[in-house]
């Protein structure tokens, strides 16, 4: 530590200190002229265990605090020695095709200019509640809103996404970023509620008396999944179903004839 000395008292300095003075002049000079910013470009950052790091707005929208962002690719810079100290990442608009790296913003930042975001941990995000039990939040097109899935009672059972912690069941949640799976199961075996012709017109399929083979059971009694196979089967016929999350439907792929 460089001792501080009162007025007229000769200074004498080691080198050691005075580059600890130096550093400090620069740093002090460097951050006026960014406008009182931070002298780096990035570093990462541990709030209570999360990892928040920054990213470049490349939306072409203000990021709203809280807003969900996709990271994309991390943009050093070459010339310069101590690039990974000052690393950004790239920040998108989701497009919800499953499976994007998302981040949810820790302030607003505007277009081109850099912000917090966080990618490991818990965090405030704004969440499109589609059911109460739905436990995972996934990203939308063109959304910086998640929307939530894994139930289903809403239909949407598979994928991956940030686990839903609470939602006050209109606008706000609190997630867990990173891509969870759901806990509700993905296959079933049932019984058909009707008879189904390979010449139905749509080609679905009622199935009742659900088994969950892989996770949690829904509370609902019956669902609708497509006959993909064009099936022909008989009312109370066994059958199996199994979660499309591609397609974001049940399919039936097998019926006991």
């Amino acid at each position: 530590m460089v001792e501080k000395v009162k007025a007229g008292q000769s200074i004498q300095f080691k080198a050691t200190e005075w580059n600890q003075i130096a550093e400090a002049t620069n740093y002090v000079n460097t951050t006026r002229a960014r406008g009182g910013g931070p002298i780096e470009t990035s570093r990462n950052w541990k709030v209570n265990g999360s990892d928040i790091i920054l990213g470049v707005n490349n939306t072409g929208a203000v990021i709203e605090q809280f807003d969900a962002v996709i990271v994309g690719d991390a943009t050093p810079d070459p010339t310069n020695s101590e690039w990974h100290q000052k690393l950004a990442v790239d920040l998108t608009i989701p497009t919800g095709d499953g499976c994007e790296s998302v981040a949810i913003a820790q302030e607003g930042f505007g277009i081109g200019e850099f912000g917090r975001i966080m990618v490991s941990g818990v965090s405030p995000a704004r969440v499109d509640l589609q059911d109460s039990l739905d436990d995972i939040a996934t990203t939308q097109n063109a959304s910086a809103t998640l929307k939530s899935r894994g139930s289903t009672q809403s239909g949407n059972v598979g994928g991956r996404g940030c686990e839903l912690l609470y939602s006050d069941g209109a606008t706000w949640g609190v997630v867990r970023i990173g891509q969870f799976p759901s806990c509700h199961a993905t296959q079933y075996l049932g019984t058909l509620d009707g008879a189904i012709a390979s010449d139905d017109d749509p080609l679905e399929a009622t199935v009742d008396g659900l088994v969950a083979l892989n996770g949690k059971a829904t509370t609902a009694s019956s669902v609708t999944a497509a006959n993909h196979f064009a099936w022909d089967g008989e009312d109370d016929a066994k059958a199996m179903i199994v979660w499309d999350d591609a397609g974001d439907r049940w399919v039936l792929i097998q019926v006991a004839c």
